[in-house]
């Protein structure tokens, strides 16, 4: 039964039809509809939202009563129940008014298309439901006498089929446009897994790859479709493309094995020991894929353990992943001193030092950090000693206890350098009430700078940015962190030592310019606010907020006039997606170059689409939804490989949706409310870019669009929009781990079409202000 009643709630014209049921406007058979009611009570609960489970236990009564075979437990056919469900429903919701015997038809010289028609119309007035709609068809049979060869031909009507129809052997009603598409997405994984049989079996394999003394037989096909390396190889003018074997250089053979198993299947184990390989291996065959799941790999084992934070900080460098780099910077700082007993801190560059020393904020006294940066110049005392003078530059020299200092000369050699001692000697405060900032005197490696002031932790800040209000369009920035009683206007700059709780604020600097609609991303460091629609009028200007500086900035102009769009940041690079532009919905993508102050085109998307949202995963950006040129609503998702600049299909997201909200949580992405284009949404979808397939999860407590979105320690922050009936300033936040929705403080007025973004302000602990 069970089985049964999910393939009734999947076909989507039956369910519909259900969910908007009222049974008391239908007069059925003696039952009175009494299946009709059961079931459609039970499809109502499953798309409500609000249940994990329903209950056959009265649909299998009802059904019992019409079927005597259905009234005990026996086990029976799930295909004979199917069939038995729909004769019930076809019965108790044909109009019993129009319910009369079908004539005999004479089709004796008549044209096929012609006794269809006839027969089409004869069932419609006699015995229409909407299951006879759905699923209504006809048979023809033919008899052909053997000796006249005269042949005659009978159709036959029927709702329901009981049996599995040859190719040709069933009249289907006409549909729009005259087919029906048909996505299998059974078929890719298919084909896949019988290329890997033929792969195992040495069958139709046309190349062979060595590397070092190893051989694989392999097919040259497969292997264009994975790597865009052998694609070139295969299909350009090199040797390679006649030759029968070709030659790998620069990985070892068991790392190749392991590469190549996962080019056929989608399988490979990473290990520490393994995955640094793995990565080189994936950037020599360009494997995009395989190299973001290596990185995803490398940040798990950093936060699980931070003592090896510096060796994927330095790997991340190495393979310019800008996203891991930040990462596992942030890691570093958050557990400096653990850190820095990592054998690669010691063996960190000059550039890599200063990279880390000049960081927003760290969480360790300045006599730690001095420490430690002594021992990474003795690790190497004659080549480093010069960049230590440079490096002390980065210190907050004025936060050094001088009863520490003096300990710290006396057992390192570095600190005992006379212009280290010089320079130190200016810095200290005299007395320690007073802070003596005049520049050294004196040439080295030491140059005069301002002093250096540094925060000793983060702490994680929602904020609010710009929308819609009942009194017009805001520039407004709201914050909420932990230990505020209320969202504020204020940004926090320092904690107690003891509660955490914040004890200073700053005011919180506002958007030069009122916008909704505007698309939003943001990175650890700055929050980027571009076009958007004010007054009707869409906006060509861009907006970057420095949380350092708690300021906003212009960036150059768009190329048009743009709202709708959305944007985020990948691999450090600054992607703004699609959009309404100069009036029309675009399918085109732009990137931000910093150091050219200008904004690039990329590859555009499959689909043209606004009022979409868009997220980071796995080092891929997806987007999701939105409205496109016609003015439609899309479930259509596309992915984009920054990398290689390339935007493949993914999974759709379900029912269409714009104006809905999407975040990132560890490596699944959710989906939340909308407009599906009839009616506002509070369900929720989450995707696996592993399984590459959505699930359902359990609805938002209110129907909600025009919302915003963010993730603030692992929970998701809805902020604001519109329900379909009012503004809203509530705030939902939703906790993954387990599907669970809470109630948080409320934003000061109603907001939609507003932006949200999760930022880590460094501040000052109590004992350190």
């Amino acid at each position: 039964m069970n089985a049964v009643v999910q393939c009734v709630n999947s076909t989507p014209g039956l369910s519909e039809f259900l969910v908007h049921l009222d049974c008391t406007s239908y007069s059925g058979e003696p039952t009175h509809g009494e299946t009709v009611q059961e079931l459609a009570a039970i499809v109502k609960a499953l798309w409500s939202g609000r249940h994990k489970s329903e209950s056959l236990h009265d649909l299998k009564n009802a059904m019992g009563r019409r079927h005597a075979c259905f009234r005990d437990s026996a086990q029976q056919d799930a295909h004979e129940f199917l069939l038995c469900l729909l004769n019930s429903l076809h019965e108790e919701l044909t109009d019993v008014s129009r319910k009369q015997m079908l004539r005999e038809q004479d089709n004796d010289g008549v044209p096929d298309s012609r006794a269809i028609k006839l027969l089409q119309d004869d069932s419609q007035s006699s015995s229409q439901s909407p299951i006879s709609n759905l699923f209504g068809g006809q048979y023809k049979s033919t008899l052909r006498c053997v000796s006249c060869g005269n042949q005659s031909a009978k159709f036959e009507a029927f709702h329901t089929s009981p049996c599995r129809c040859l190719p040709g052997a069933m009249v289907l009603p006409e549909r729009p446009g005259g087919h029906l598409p048909l996505h299998d997405l059974s078929h890719a994984s298919i084909t896949m897994d019988m290329l890997h049989r033929l792969w195992q079996d040495e069958l139709l394999c046309d190349v062979t790859v060595r590397v070092q003394e190893r051989r694989w037989r392999a097919h040259r096909a497969l292997l264009a479709a994975s790597s865009p390396y052998f694609r070139t190889m295969f299909t350009s003018d090199y040797i390679e493309k006649e030759e029968a074997e070709i030659q790998l250089n620069g990985f070892e053979s068991d790392i190749f094995d392991s590469v190549l198993k996962y080019m056929y299947t989608g399988y490979i184990e990473l290990s520490g020991d393994s995955v640094a390989a793995v990565l080189d291996a994936t950037e020599h065959l360009q494997l995009s894929a395989l190299r973001h799941h290596c990185l995803q790999y490398l940040g798990d084992a950093a936060a699980a353990d931070t003592a090896t934070a510096v060796t994927v900080w330095r790997l991340a460098r190495l393979h310019r992943a800008a996203d891991l780099e930040r990462r596992a910077l942030r890691l570093i700082c958050d557990c400096f001193s653990v850190a820095a007993r990592d054998p690669d801190f010691l063996v960190l560059s000059e550039p890599e030092m200063a990279d880390l020393l000049t960081a927003s904020y760290v969480n360790a006294k300045e006599d730690q950090i001095l420490y430690a940066l002594c021992r990474w110049t003795e690790a190497d005392a004659a080549g480093r000693q010069p960049a230590f003078r440079r490096l002390l530059r980065c210190l907050s020299v004025t936060q050094l206890d001088p009863f520490k200092l003096r300990t710290a000369t006396e057992i390192h050699e570095c600190l005992q350098d006379p212009e280290v001692r010089s320079f130190l000697d200016s810095r200290q405060p005299e007395p320690p009430s007073v802070r003596d900032d005049s520049p050294t005197e004196g040439g080295g490696d030491v140059l005069p700078t301002a002093p250096v002031q540094r925060c000793t932790d983060s702490l994680e800040v929602v904020l609010a940015i710009g929308g819609a209000t009942c009194a017009g369009f805001s520039s407004g920035v709201e914050c909420l962190a932990r230990g505020y009683d209320s969202w504020k206007y204020s940004v926090p700059r320092a904690v107690s030592a003891v509660s955490g709780d914040v004890i200073d604020t700053e005011p919180m600097a506002r958007l030069e310019e009122m916008r909704s609609f505007a698309a939003a991303a943001a990175d650890d460091d700055s929050v980027y606010v571009i076009g958007g629609l004010r007054d009707l009028t869409s906006l060509t200007s861009c907006e970057r907020y420095s949380v350092r500086d708690n300021q906003f900035s212009r960036l150059p102009d768009l190329p048009g006039r743009l709202h709708g769009a959305a944007a985020c940041v990948a691999g450090g690079q600054l992607l703004l997606l699609g959009g309404s532009l100069d009036g029309t919905v675009t399918s085109r993508v732009w990137a931000y170059c910093s150091e050219q102050r200008a904004w690039r085109e990329r590859a555009s998307m499959p689909v043209a689409r606004s009022h979409h949202c868009a997220a980071v995963l796995r080092g891929h950006v997806y987007a999701v939804g939105g409205i496109d040129a016609g003015g439609a609503y899309l479930s259509a998702v596309c992915r984009y490989d920054p990398d290689n600049d390339r935007w493949t299909v993914a999974p759709p997201c379900g029912s269409p949706r714009a104006y809905a909200a999407c975040a990132v949580v560890g490596d699944q992405l959710y989906l939340i409310g909308g407009h599906s284009g009839r009616q506002w949404l509070k369900t929720v979808r989450r995707f696996s870019p592993l399984e590459n397939q959505w699930h359902g999860l359990g609805a938002m407590p209110e129907t909600l669009g025009q919302l915003a979105a963010t993730v603030c320690d692992n929970r998701i922050y809805c902020v604001g929009g519109f329900s379909g009936c009012d503004y809203r300033r509530t705030v939902h936040k939703y906790n993954p781990r387990t599907d669970r929705w809470h109630s948080e403080l409320s934003l000061h007025m109603a907001r939609w079409a507003l932006a949200a973004a999760t930022v880590r302000v460094p501040v000052t602990r109590g004992s350190d202000v």
